[in-house]
């Protein structure tokens, strides 16, 4: 590979990763206008899963119904995501 075709390349990925940047601030200053931290704490999920692949999303699941059954089967309470947890996060 020459140089000139190298020098394309590594353009290219500081393009990209400037773009990324964009959208990340662009995010970060909507995010300010959230009027709760609940809702704030949404659209980062939201933002967290968009980002995720479907075998991602799958593996989550399965993850979190396995944590249900050992609590089930431990005698532990259970907490959904729309109940606050011990500590009042979600």
């Amino acid at each position: 590979m020459g140089l000139r075709e190298r020098l394309t390349q590594v353009t290219q990925v500081f393009q990209r990763v400037r773009t990324k940047g964009h959208q990340l601030r662009e995010d970060d200053e909507g995010e300010g206008e959230a009027s709760s931290a609940a809702e704030q704490s949404s659209q980062r999920e939201a933002r967290r899963r968009g980002g995720m692949t479907a075998e991602d999303r799958e593996w989550e699941q399965a993850s979190l119904q396995r944590n249900r059954d050992r609590q089930e089967q431990s005698g532990e309470p259970t907490v959904t995501a729309d109940e606050p947890g011990p500590s009042g996060q979600t």
